[in-house]
């Protein structure tokens, strides 16, 4: 190993970084004590050093661990003592600390003791007032915090209170104790103080143990406040904690859990990781890597812990060797990413892998037989990048049998684009140089590295002689990026040859128009469902902050609209009428005209102008009796159409209906499917009471009210909710099947991508069906224009006459009229081409 990193070099780093004058920049470092359950968190500042917490005293957490520290760090005095709530793991240090360390001031979020929530004991509060009692003796100033306050930490450090408990209290009033019978309105976790430090561009999340509730209330008085480069995990990690709204609206890069090894709460919790690992935060715990230590000039943030330092626990090793490829397997005993560096003389080429693990696995392909290589490993930590680590060596390809065998001729993919969670196939030609027919041979596909845990596919290889063969793997990858497929040929268990190509994984991306008016996805409104759909489809959500153009719909899977306060513009509906002939679909969330606030009419123009037959109406849906305490607060649970499966319920709570394009009662067809409706007795109300609804209650026979449809327009495709179901508040109970719901309806627009030329045949073969002649010439715009994009791939191809023969199957006019202009088409290119030849 080259580089040798110790604690003592880090150490000294920080020493060094620490005395740079602060002049230059506003110095901050925070320091994150490993006092096992419970928070203790150091914050020093030029000025000033602050402690928020002081861990649990039951876990000696001030005389083992806060005090020693403070020693060794040369500090004689605390500035300000911070209590972010009153559990006993985070207050419970102070009662050893104040008779040894002056303190200049605490401050706290809330004192009122007793709520009877279950983290905190009887003898909690009985501890806490001995605590105020010894502040008080030392006539310490005991304040509360107000929300939306700033506290004073020091020139060029900002530090704003983003939740506060706002029970009123006089300064000279002492701890309260809830008494008998008294209602709590929230628990002592939802009193949690949450406030942000600014120094420079740095920031800081401090949240204590603050749950949903106080994370939701920040975010509804401060949510341009809550940005940050790092946030200290709430609640030590809990699922009940770091909501998806917080962290949509947070976005940090780095997480710390303050949490005790082998604790009997279950923290972290596995959900809580997960969503970190979906927001690629980089995080640091104390139950595992001890205390961590952070400091900032402002600009650039760095983290140190008391864990070991990276290194390489095995030597790289070469797992396999061929005459033009090599693998290499090396370990560390911390997740970093993977690198190999090699050439004949000088290390000229390089191949890295981006994911984070400690078993290391690369590839190289394209060697020459009988070749000495020098190589280096290189290893850099996930969440330290000053902690790399490497180790040399060298290897000799085989010389080869030279015997004639079978070798990979070439390899490619049946996609111009691929996307993550989107199948493709990847073909890989073999050729066979000899006279005689070989069999016995068999090909494996692997990405990144020819490692098992890698393999794609498998498939037996026989050839003619002097012949070729096509072998096809369908392939799905599930993370984004460039990729390296390795394609091997094998003979039984020696690898004869390889070939890799490298191809990039791009998103599928659905926007989210912000455009107009309509801002719940800068609210955190969407952090469930982006999360969801990511996670189960391989979707991701993006904003759309400006007009629709053609541009910015390019590349795009999909487009979710929500309640518009401002109409589309012309321009913006021609580039959404262009995105869905491209096969494009788009996903409409409106609600109930409370106040006349839903502006079904922005809606219903851009559906008319893609030739669909739904519309929205201006009303609200209501169900007697299948409800949560009020009628337009109601259950669903018919779902006509296959396309949903396996929901039982949907709760809508402020919910228009839909009707057709003539604004009367909408009904299923073969392209239009009514995917939740109201049972027997439910009705619809003209709630803004301006008479502009239709009421499904004056038709007869009496229809089921659609809330949510889709429709097929032949090339693209449309959702139209009546109901804001994208809501966070929807996927975070687990008995309401709004995430299955949802994923189904994109599930099935996104097919509209996948349409063949059969498919786009028969969809003109309908359009002699459709009475409104508008809607009728809108669908045969965009269907002609993606039968002669398909065409034209055909022709590249060289099979446009089986291509042409399709349309045989279908007698229809529409379909003879683009038979007619594609030939004629043809014809001019064949003609076009004799004359230049």
């Amino acid at each position: 190993m080259s580089i040798r990193q110790t604690r003592l070099s880090l150490l000294l780093a920080i020493l060094c970084l620490c005395a740079v004058s602060v002049s230059a920049a506003p110095l901050l470092r925070v320091t994150f004590l490993n006092v096992g359950q419970g928070d203790a968190i150091l914050i020093r500042t030029a000025e000033k050093t602050i402690l928020l917490d002081a861990g649990d005293d039951r876990a000696n957490a001030a005389n083992g661990v806060i005090i020693p520290y403070l020693k060794r760090e040369g500090i004689t005095k605390i500035d300000t003592c911070i209590i972010s709530h009153p559990h006993r793991d985070h207050f419970g240090g102070f009662i050893d600390l104040l008779p040894v360390v002056p303190i200049g001031e605490f401050q706290f979020s809330s004192d009122t003791l007793g709520s009877g929530d279950p983290e905190e004991s009887s003898s909690d509060a009985l501890l806490y007032m001995r605590m105020y009692e010894q502040i008080k003796a030392k006539n310490i100033p005991y304040n509360k915090v107000l929300n939306g306050s700033t506290l004073d930490w020091g020139k060029g450090i900002k530090v704003e209170v983003i939740h506060a408990d706002e029970t009123p209290r006089t300064p000279s009033q002492p701890p309260r104790l809830v008494q008998r019978g008294e209602v709590v309105k929230s628990t002592a976790n939802e009193q949690s103080l949450i406030f942000r430090a600014t120094a420079g561009k740095i920031s800081y999340l401090f949240t204590g143990d603050a749950e949903k509730g106080a994370e939701s209330r920040a975010i509804d008085l401060f949510r341009d406040k809550l940005a940050c480069t790092v946030l200290k995990s709430g609640h030590h990690g809990s699922k009940t904690s770091s909501g998806y709204p917080l962290l949509d609206l947070a976005k940090p890069t780095y997480g710390v859990i303050s949490v005790g090894a082998k604790n009997s709460f279950g923290h972290p919790n596995k959900e809580t990781l997960d969503k970190y690992a979906f927001y690629k935060m980089k995080v640091f715990r104390t139950d595992q890597d001890g205390t961590v230590d952070s400091y900032t000039d402002g600009k650039t943030i760095q983290f140190v812990s008391n864990q070991s330092a990276l290194a390489i626990t095995k030597q790289p090793q070469i797992i396999s060797l061929t005459a033009n490829s090599a693998t290499i397997q090396w370990s560390t005993n911390k997740n970093s990413n993977s690198t190999v560096r090699y050439g004949t003389s000088d290390l000229t080429s390089e191949k890295a892998l981006d994911p984070f693990v400690t078993l290391h696995t690369l590839t190289l392909t394209g060697l020459r037989p009988s070749t000495t290589y020098k190589f280096q490993v290189v290893s850099q930590d996930e969440r330290q990048p000053d902690q790399v680590v490497t180790a040399d060596g060298t290897l000799t390809t085989a010389a080869g049998s030279g015997v004639a065998q079978p070798k990979i001729a070439g390899m490619g993919t049946n996609a111009k684009n691929i996307y993550i969670r989107r199948p493709f196939s990847v073909q890989v030609d073999v050729k066979n140089p000899a006279k005689e027919p070989q069999k016995g041979y068999s090909l494996a596909l692997y990405h990144s590295c020819m490692d098992n845990a890698n393999l794609l596919g498998t498939a037996e290889v026989a050839v003619k002689a002097k012949g070729s063969g096509s072998f096809q793997f369908p392939v799905e990858l599930n993370w984004l990026g460039k990729v390296e497929l390795i394609a091997v040929l094998f003979q039984g268990k020696e690898i004869i040859d390889t070939s890799s190509i490298a191809i990039e994984v791009f998103p599928k991306n659905i926007l989210v128009d912000c455009a107009h008016g309509n801002i719940d996805y800068y609210t955190g409104k969407f952090a469930g469902m982006r999360m969801d759909l990511f996670n189960h489809l391989g979707f991701s959500l993006k904003s759309a902050s400006k007009a629709f153009t053609a541009e910015s719909l390019d590349g795009a899977f999909g487009v979710i609209m929500t309640a518009p306060k401002q109409p589309y513009a012309a321009d913006e509906i021609a580039a959404l009428k262009n995105f869905m002939n491209k096969g494009g679909s788009v996903m409409m969330f409106l609600h109930a005209d409370y106040k006349n606030l839903s502006n079904p009419q922005h809606f219903n123009a851009v559906l008319q102008a893609l030739g669909s037959g739904i519309r929205f109406n201006d009303d609200e849906f209501c169900d007697p009796t299948n409800n949560i305490g009020a009628p337009f607060r109601a259950w669903i649970e018919t779902f006509p159409s296959p396309i949903i499966q396996g929901v039982p319920k949907l709760l809508v709570r402020s919910c228009c209906s839909l009707v057709n394009a003539k604004m009367t009662g909408l009904k299923a067809d073969k392209d239009l499917h009514l995917l939740a409706v109201g049972d027997d007795d439910c009705y619809n109300l003209d709630l803004d009471g301006l008479n502009d609804c239709w009421f499904y209650a004056s038709n007869t026979p009496r229809l089921p009210i659609p809330v949510v449809a889709v429709e097929d327009l032949g090339m693209g495709r449309v959702a139209c909710l009546g109901e804001a179901l994208y809501d966070d508040r929807l996927y975070a109970d687990a008995n309401i099947q709004t995430p299955l719901f949802i994923r189904q309806i994109v599930a099935w627009l996104s097919l509209s991508r996948e349409k063949s030329l059969r498919h786009l045949l028969a969809s003109l073969e309908d359009l002699d069906r459709v009475d409104d002649a508008d809607a009728r010439a809108t669908r045969f715009e965009g269907l002609r224009s993606a039968a002669h994009e398909l065409m034209q791939q055909y022709v590249e191809q060289g099979c446009a006459d089986d291509a042409l023969a399709t349309f045989q199957e279908f007698s229809g006019s529409a379909v003879k009229n683009l038979e007619k202009d594609l030939r004629d088409t043809l014809r001019f290119r064949e003609l076009h081409q004799e004359e230049t030849r």
